[in-house]
């Protein structure tokens, strides 16, 4: 009588067999070879899926800097090409004829005020004498006119004065945001014209982007993946010896482009280094 029990494992797609007989099986065969095998337990992960695709270095915020009065430039305190502050004077223009402007705006408004005041005065005399006989409606209707328009025209005189000091204040320029300055594009003593003169261009580089694009077949995956955590974005500059940094994905476009069936995405960096 023969009895054979086999023992099947399946390790990465093969079948392994082993073999046990017991009783009188005939002729004596050569044992099977022997093989090696590693029992894990079954889990179940998240595993992450990779897109890989090239995108564009593009910073967060770029503007070119321009005048906002005319003048002629007394000074340039900012190299070309250096790293500024948000609010570091970059160009400072002549503040004389700004500074005489103001002052005689002040001087525009202290002198209505003074008006303005008798004025009231004068209507405020008027509404009493009214109660007693001594004026009539028609005289102190008219004080009033005249005490309301003199007080408007103070008001006027404020917003003026205002406007002079926010002028001598745009005598400095100054970098709205921090980042890298391009090329100088003047020079000490040039003039300048109001909104019409280009001085440097400002490139915020802390923090950065990357802008990309993916096939519209992954969109869903990516939308989906959003949804739950921000999804990490590595970016790796080949050629320059540093290491891959990491961000995060910050934009996804809300179409595809039909010429080429991809949608846009753009990634945030720290760039701290």
């Amino acid at each position: 009588m023969r009895r054979i029990c086999t023992l099947a494992l399946v390790v990465a797609g093969g079948l392994a067999l082993g073999g046990c007989t017991k009783g009188d099986a005939g002729p004596a065969k050569r044992p099977a070879p022997t093989a090696s095998v590693v029992v894990a337990t079954a889990e179940t992960a998240d595993i992450p899926v990779t897109v890989r695709t090239v995108g564009n270095v593009e910073p967060v915020a770029q503007v070119m800097l321009k005048p906002q009065v005319a003048g002629q430039i007394v000074e340039i305190t900012a190299q070309e090409g250096a790293l500024v502050e948000a609010g570091q004077t970059l160009v400072v223009l002549d503040e004389r004829p700004w500074s005489a402007a103001l002052k005689k705006a002040e001087s525009d408004l202290a002198r209505d005020r003074a008006v303005a005041d008798d004025l009231r005065r004068q209507a405020s005399q008027y509404a009493e004498a009214i109660a007693t006989g001594a004026a009539n409606r028609i005289e102190a209707d008219t004080a009033e006119a005249k005490a309301l328009a003199a007080e408007a025209q103070v008001g006027a005189d404020e917003a003026t004065v205002s406007i002079a000091k926010l002028k001598l204040e745009y005598c400095r320029v100054k970098a709205p945001f921090a980042g890298r300055l391009g090329s100088l594009l003047v020079k000490k003593g040039a003039i300048v014209k109001e909104d019409e003169t280009e001085l440097v261009d400002l490139v915020q580089i802390k923090p950065i982007e990357v802008g990309f694009s993916i096939a519209e077949q992954q969109v869903e995956a990516i939308r989906r993946g959003q949804r739950e955590a921000p999804l990490s974005a590595l970016a790796d500059t080949q050629g320059l010896g540093v290491e891959p940094v990491r961000g995060e994905v910050s934009f996804i476009d809300n179409k595809v482009d039909q010429a080429t069936g991809t949608i846009r995405l753009k990634a945030r960096f720290a760039n701290e280094d």
